[in-house]
């Protein structure tokens, strides 16, 4: 009689538990297609601003031999610009191989400390880049102070690309890069939460 009751009991519960099993791995499967997407949105975003640096690496170049005989300091602007988009490209190479490293079908503790990696770096870089735009900055307005004698229409340029840069900036800060890291680092949590609720109960 207990045997039957028993049989009973596990016929109900059985269902049940492959019902949570099902549900944790749409969850799981929910989870990676989210950190996919963020990633692969990171990706792209990152092969884009490599190939605009290479085209402006060209632009830069051909302005340094365009214009041999222009003043000093604008002859210095150039050299850093092009130095300077020499080192983003790097660093953009550098960035796009750490994102590409990340695996979301290898270990989850692996792909939070590549993320973690990426994120150091990606702080570091942006400070790097703040830092060196305001240094690239200084020639020109040295320039346009003693050589050119600037027009109204010229001061406006460059403070309407600055604030054009700034801009753009805190957009690929606030929705590119923190939006999708925040997504990305949330959803391995949750998985390696899932992780270790499955090996509590084995």
């Amino acid at each position: 009689m207990e045997l039957e009751e028993l049989k009973k009991a596990w016929n109900t519960f059985d269902p049940q538990l492959q019902q949570q099993d099902m549900l944790k791995a749409i969850l799981k499967d929910s989870l990676v297609n989210k950190s996919d997407k963020g990633l692969s949105r990171m990706i792209n975003y990152g092969y884009f601003g490599l190939t605009i640096m290479v085209l402006g690496l060209f632009v830069c170049i051909w302005a340094v031999f365009q214009f041999p005989d222009r003043p000093l300091t604008i002859r210095i602007g150039l050299y850093m610009t092009v130095i300077f988009v020499l080192y983003g490209i790097i660093q953009g190479v550098i960035g796009l191989s750490k994102l590409l490293k990340i695996d979301f079908s290898s270990s989850i503790k692996e792909n939070m400390q590549k993320i973690s990696s990426y994120r150091v770096w990606y702080h570091k870089q942006l400070i790097i880049i703040l830092v060196s735009v305001s240094i690239l900055v200084i020639p020109v307005i040295i320039y346009l102070f003693t050589f050119e004698k600037a027009q109204a229409w010229q001061w406006f340029f460059l403070f309407g690309a600055l604030g054009v840069g700034a801009v753009g900036t805190w957009w690929e800060y606030k929705q590119m890069y923190q939006k999708n890291i925040q997504s990305i680092q949330k959803s391995l949590e949750e998985l390696e939460e899932l992780k270790e609720l499955d090996m509590s109960k084995t």
